[in-house]
């Protein structure tokens, strides 16, 4: 009777007046922050801009509070609170537990990879595939006209790098980066000529690129007007007005030439920084490529085959004394450039221009460009980098969204403590066995063809792993085991490197067959004709010899099967989808020459 009435904030919530008092209370507190808030916190987040959206985020807040209350409240009873440690200590075990076995099955992957490997000759050690040193005296790259490129590998900050480094770039750039609907270098692919007019209308335009404008000052042009003006008049040709431009490269290109007459090559890379190293080189060789293609396609329609050879086998060389660099990269760039290049190479078979001793030098060259040779020696690398690289992920070297990419769902600076190590590891594995399972089968390492079969089953993989979104690939259908592997796998252009392959390859047969021709003045009936001298190369898709045929005492097709691997007769479409570009997979034959060139 003397127990005193307890106060309503401690009496329990009971029937429906209880639940309502509370219900009122939160709404009460909802209302008075809102108006609170909405009054004095002058820059209020972007999504609350009204006083109801005040009113309802504090309502949310308010019975987010209550809501809690009363949860603790019933957990933090004696009993409930022991099972809940019971379960929580049953939850840590079996964690740490899980922790254990996925460290032991990524360890007895990866063992079964290394182990797989072994037994296959393919090499992990990264170490393994750097080349060796060579003496300065024999290296390409050791030349003056390399200076800059080798200070941009081994400088340890950019902007430690002097003035004049950044001007080497623009020395043997034919066409200002900022010049719009800029001329082409012509589509050998395409049966397509270096198209001289629209370069002479550029020599004669206010689009002059940088290194023929520091030219003209440095000769004591004031006006760029005049100068062109004189073209006009002193030239009645296109190829005479571009080559008066092209003055302006003859230092950068003799001083290209003379370096590309040391025997071999080995750029100062610095492997050790791994993913971070520097191939400025590359982009050397790119414009080169360009700009001794333009070149040399001039001075042969000028009659002046001699310094065009001379230019042209300068490129060829470093193409293939790069040979021993074990990057991806370098052997698609190196591609590229010589497929830029063979356009001065067929221009000068159609017109005539190369002589027998040219021709057999272009075609030694040429027969030492062997890309699918190399390419499983620079895949082993790309896999070995791969590996170095996943380790320096779990090392907290590089975070994975740095390496792997936008693609990669979260921003780790490392490898999450509370992730298993095991899972690196059979991102490691998996790594590993795609390389060895589905890329070194793409190409027979005997005949240095490509078994299509291979690649299509490649093919399909990377269209499970990867979509377009219209802005890039965006990784997909990955797990714990791969979402790593997925991002640092090299995609293989296997239809871009076999027609790179097939392209130095017709270039080798065609000079050949001019050489017939000069020899004996005819041409010859067939292929087997010109075996006198040695094997002929075969088509890499079908590994059958490449597709010949004399149509007359001048002319003849000459052509390799495309990715289809059937024999569509050599014709080149009379309106392709895109006139200037050719793409490997859209053609049907690839074609070196045909009846109308």
């Amino acid at each position: 009777m003397n127990t005193p009435f307890p106060a309503w904030w401690k009496r329990p919530l009971r029937g429906w007046k209880g639940w309502s008092s509370a219900a009122a209370a939160a709404l009460a507190v909802a209302l008075v922050s809102g108006v609170i808030g909405h009054r004095l916190w002058p820059a209020p987040p972007k999504v609350i801009l009204t006083f109801q959206d005040w009113v309802l985020s504090s309502l949310f807040a308010t019975a987010c509070g209550f809501a809690s209350y009363f949860v603790l409240r019933w957990l933090l009873h004696p009993k409930r609170l022991r099972a809940l440690f019971f379960a929580l200590a049953c939850m840590l075990t079996l964690a740490m537990l899980a922790f254990v076995v996925e460290n032991w099955r990524g360890h007895l992957a990866w063992q079964r990879a290394q182990a797989l490997a072994e037994a296959r000759g393919f090499l992990l050690d990264y170490k393994a595939h750097i080349p060796p040193a060579i003496p300065d005296e024999v290296n390409m790259a050791m030349a003056p006209f390399f200076e800059p490129d080798r200070l941009t590998m081994t400088a340890t900050n950019l902007r430690d790098l002097p003035s004049g480094a950044a001007k080497h770039y623009f020395v043997l750039e034919p066409i200002s980066p900022t010049t719009r609907n800029a001329p082409g270098f012509g589509s050998w692919q395409l049966g397509q000529r270096l198209p001289l007019e629209a370069w002479a209308a550029l020599c004669l335009s206010n689009r002059l690129p940088i290194q023929v404008q520091e030219w003209l000052r440095e000769q004591g042009v004031t006006s760029v007007q005049a100068w062109q003006a004189s073209l006009r008049q002193k030239h009645g040709n296109s190829a005479a007005i571009v080559a008066e431009m092209l003055r302006a490269y003859d230092a950068p290109v003799a001083a290209f030439v003379e370096a590309t007459r040391r025997p071999q090559c080995r750029f100062p890379i610095r492997y050790e920084w791994g993913p971070e190293a520097r191939l400025p080189h590359l982009n050397t060789l790119s414009k080169a490529a360009d700009l001794l293609t333009l070149r040399a396609c001039v001075r042969l329609e000028l009659g002046e085959g001699s310094t065009a050879h001379e230019e042209v086998l300068a490129g060829l060389r470093l193409i293939q004394a790069m040979e021993t660099e074990p990057i991806l990269l370098s052997l698609l760039v190196r591609q590229r450039s010589c497929e830029r290049l063979l356009q001065a190479v067929w221009e000068g078979l159609l017109a005539g221009r190369w002589d027998e001793r040219q021709l057999a030098e272009l075609e030694q060259v040429l027969e030492k460009i062997e890309f699918l040779r190399e390419l499983p020696r620079v895949l082993q690398a790309e896999c070995a980098l791969a590996l170095w690289t996943l380790r320096g992920i779990s090392s907290g070297t590089y975070a994975p969204k740095e390496v792997v990419g936008q693609e990669f769902p979260f921003d780790w600076p490392r490898w999450p403590w509370w992730l298993p190590h095991g899972w690196a590891d059979q991102n490691k594995a998996n790594l590993v066995r795609y390389y060895l399972d589905r890329v070194a089968p793409v190409i027979d390492p005997e005949q240095c063809t490509v078994r299509k079969a291979a690649a299509q089953q490649l093919e399909a993989y990377w269209s499970k792993h990867s979509s377009d979104d219209g802005e890039g690939q965006t990784l997909r259908r990955t797990g714990p085991y791969n979402f790593l592997a997925v991002g640092l796998a090299a995609s293989i252009p296997v239809q871009r490197l076999a027609f790179g392959q097939s392209a130095v390859d017709l270039a080798r047969v065609a000079c050949r067959i001019e050489r017939f021709r000069i020899r004996t003045g005819q041409l010859p009936d067939e292929l087997k004709d010109l075996t006198d001298e040695g094997p002929l190369p075969p088509d890499r898709i079908t590994g059958q010899s490449l597709r010949y045929r004399k149509l007359s005492d001048t002319k003849y097709q000459l052509y390799a099967t495309g990715w289809d691997g059937r024999d569509d007769g050599g014709v080149r479409p009379s309106t392709p989808l895109q006139p200037t570009r050719f793409h490997p997979s859209r053609a049907a034959d690839w074609i070196w020459r045909t009846a109308d060139d």
